[in-house]
């Protein structure tokens, strides 16, 4: 079962350690929008590009 404590506490792990891994101790945008879109289940990737669309986040130039 994936809930939304259980997502929050991932994409918060993996945005730390995206930060870590460009050296930094600071969580920055681009680590959080890295995070969730390595951290979004499939089922649920739909709706994340629709908000972070409708929030003019550009999720594009991070994906992989």
């Amino acid at each position: 079962v994936f809930s939304r404590k259980t997502a929050e506490r991932l994409v918060s792990q993996k945005a730390e350690g995206n930060a870590k891994a460009r050296g930094s101790n600071r969580i920055e945008g681009e680590d959080m929008i890295k995070a969730f879109l390595s951290e979004t289940p499939g089922p649920f990737k739909r709706r994340m590009f629709a908000d972070m669309e409708k929030f003019g986040i550009d999720y594009i130039k991070y994906q992989k």
